[in-house]
């Protein structure tokens, strides 16, 4: 999280620059940029340049006052945080009581734990996903960073004056410092689980303080005053240095994404290292990075950056759709962008520097006073008084009135989370919410596959309430049914929505031939339906496709529905695996995931290999996330090269259509479901006739 500047001895403009690139990075993220993929690591940026910059004002105080004054140090840091802080969370209260004040209760926490810098273990001890929160996300999110930072001021120069006291050579406070990183680091790697979801490691100090202590490390070892009569074949290695760490962070943030094995286990810490490297040319007297990114609208946003990172979240959040099939919105973006750099500079400017300066203090003083006389007060002041006490009591009306928005906000995707050998059986009309269910799927209707769900884990038409949060885990995979009840019925007519032609369609996409029927209908009409001779179907995907089971049910009957949620594509291996080892897997496979995030498209090829000539079916994905394009633009191609594979395209299908879609503008309601399972249906007729 970007932290305002304090005035140097020698102030380097060119670290405002590289706070400015690491916070268009992270806003280029928030707003589901395609080609953000790795933006959210521009809070690995500010981790580094903070524990940079803070250890750098320690070791200053210390050789200056041969101590370091911790009271100081922390009022300064309350005093550059806490009101720009104060001013977006009541600012963001006060605009959600007239717009949405239902959801309001549910985000009482997040607030009070960012004003105690406590948000990171808030988030993470009621298992909210950084990363899955697709259902009312909070506005408040972004503020875990804050946490880590806060606790880190802490802590820090105390442990800075006891390693000073007892290592007073310079090299061993940096041995000392370097273990502590070595620690960290090696504990996100071993808790981290490929096979869930990453914000335990994502979220915890614990394992984030590396970030920091490595840009601790470069204070140590490298001030800021070093002679600018530098050797010339030292300041050349020196910007060689820089190079490397900047290919490194651009490599990094154009390439990588938040399920990367890679990033938790070495990806983090090779970042910080590239970030340490860029600093240290940066501040190296007269150096071309200090230049070049001292480019004035960098240093502009860097300055700002605080009060722009604070903004920008919420105003997205509050602002954009939750349910949104027709695309992607420059105007919108472009919008929020220019609101975030707005609010910023206001605070920046009537908030941040004036409490910087001590300006507010003789403003204020004559209201402060225990005995003050009302004529004495200016009509400014009169009019500051009055809307300061009128905000303040919106925003306690707002945190204190309103009920808990019925919804499933918070709800746990943390994948994996649950023991793999537990399941649970029901039926899937029991499992759907009420306003998933069609009259047509009475609980009569047979039901081939065992799923597992809990209450709390459908989206935003749960009913669950945050205020009392439950963690929700994802039911284990079914175990896979007897292969003679997986056939199909023959038949020889279909139902008329969502058939296919692959033949007739270059890229291999899956197209409706015309509109979808009543449930009903499709009902009747595909009760004999058959796939190819000798067919029988499994098919695999995450909550999605769990919300249309029932409907796949009854169109396919005999069809085996794996579905859980949470699901992430590298683990459909293991579970097609364990269906192919005893013999219960069909010669139709249908495969719709990419909900959760991307996927290795390596391996991904190499598992549909190991399926051999069956036939497949890939469904594709609509998701308000950045990564549902390289999710799609993958299938679209394993669909071209490979003949025995059709494409799906629920993409195409539901544009346009809002009413599909739940709140959380990903999982399905009952009218949704009954088209996304009339479409997959469509594909298993187009291609058994």
């Amino acid at each position: 999280m970007p932290e305002p500047h304090d005035a140097k001895p020698r102030y380097i403009t060119g670290l405002d620059g590289l706070r400015a690139i690491a916070l268009l990075a992270v806003i280029a993220y928030h707003l589901n940029l395609s080609f953000a993929s790795g933006g959210f690591l521009g809070v690995e940026i500010f981790f580094v340049l903070s524990g940079y910059l803070v250890t750098h004002l320690l070791l200053i105080q210390r050789e200056q006052r041969t101590s370091i004054h911790l009271k100081n140090f922390w009022m300064r840091r309350l005093r550059r945080l806490l009101p720009a802080l104060l001013l977006m969370l009541i600012g963001t209260i006060v605009y959600m009581t007239f717009t949405a004040g239902d959801r309001i209760a549910t985000f009482r926490g997040d607030v009070i734990s960012a004003l105690f810098y406590a948000n990171n273990w808030y988030l993470l001890f009621h298992h909210v996903s950084y990363f899955e929160s697709f259902a009312n996300p909070s506005p408040f999110l972004h503020l875990w960073s804050l946490a880590v930072e806060g606790q880190f001021y802490v802590l820090w120069p105390l442990l800075v004056m006891l390693g000073l006291r007892f290592t007073p050579k310079r090299w061993q406070f940096a041995a000392w410092t370097f273990g502590l990183a070595v620690i960290s680091a090696l504990l996100m790697a071993w808790l981290y689980d490929p096979a869930a979801d990453p914000s335990r490691v994502y979220y915890g100090t614990d394992t984030r303080v590396f970030a920091l202590l490595i840009g601790a490390l470069i204070a140590i070892i490298q001030p800021q005053r070093t002679s600018s009569s530098t050797p010339p074949r030292f300041k050349l290695g020196i910007h060689l240095v820089g190079m490397v760490g900047l290919l490194i962070l651009c490599y990094l943030m154009g390439t990588i994404d938040e399920y990367s094995e890679f990033l938790y286990r070495g990806g983090f810490v090779l970042l910080s290292i590239g970030t340490a490297m860029l600093i240290v040319a940066i501040v190296q007297p007269g150096s071309f990075f200090n230049r070049m990114l001292s480019f004035k609208p960098l240093q502009w946003i860097g300055l700002r950056s605080y009060g722009i990172y604070l903004w920008h979240y919420p105003i997205i959040v509050l602002t954009t759709p939750l349910v949104n099939t027709d695309g992607f919105s420059w105007i919108r973006a472009l919008l929020q962008v220019a609101a975030s750099l707005l609010l910023a500079e206001l605070s920046w400017r009537y908030i941040e520097t004036p409490i910087r300066k001590g300006q507010l203090s003789g403003f204020f003083k004559p209201i402060t006073k225990l005995k003050w006389d009302a004529r004495r007060l200016t009509l400014q002041q009169w009019m500051s008084v009055g809307c300061t006490a009128l905000v303040i009591s919106i925003f306690c009306y707002g945190m204190i009135a309103n009920k808990p928005l019925a919804s499933a906000h918070h709800t746990s995707l943390l994948e994996g989370t649950a023991d793999p050998k537990q399941s649970a059986e029901s039926t899937a009309d029991q499992n759907l919410p009420a306003s998933r269910q069609h009259p047509d799927l009475d609980s009569s209707s047979s039901s081939s596959s065992e799923q597992g769900t809990s209450e709390g884990q459908e989206g935003a038409s749960t009913g669950q309430d945050y205020a009392s949060p439950v963690s929700t885990l994802p039911s284990a995979k079914p175990q896979p049914p007897n292969p003679s009840g997986g056939k199909s019925e023959a038949a020889s007519q279909a139902q008329e929505g969502g058939s296919v032609n692959k033949e007739a369609n270059k890229e291999g996409r899956a197209q409706p031939d015309s509109a979808g029927e009543d449930a009903d209908e499709a009902a009747t009409a595909s009760s004999s339906l058959k796939g190819p001779s000798g067919w029988n179907i499994t098919a695999v995907g995450d909550s999605v496709m769990l919300d249309t089971s029932p409907y796949l049910e009854k169109l396919l009957p005999g069809i085996t529905v794996d579905a859980e949620i949470g699901r992430q594509m590298s683990s459909a291996r293991e579970v097609l695996q364990d269906y192919k080892e005893s013999g219960k897997l069909g010669n139709g496979v249908i495969i719709a995931l990419g909900t959760n995030g991307a996927f290795n498209s390596k391996q991904f090829r190499a598992m549909l290999d190991a399926l051999g000539e069956r036939e497949i079916i890939l469904v594709n994905t609509r998701v308000p996330r950045n990564w549902e394009d390289r999710v799609n633009d993958t299938l679209d191609e394993i669909a071209e090269e490979k003949s025995n594979v059709t494409l799906v395209d629920w993409y195409a299908a539901s544009a346009n259509h809002d009413s599909y879609f739940s709140p959380d503008g990903v999982h399905l309601e009952a009218e949704g479901a009954k088209a996304y399972a009339e479409l997959v249906a469509g594909c298993i007729k187009s291609l058994s006739s």
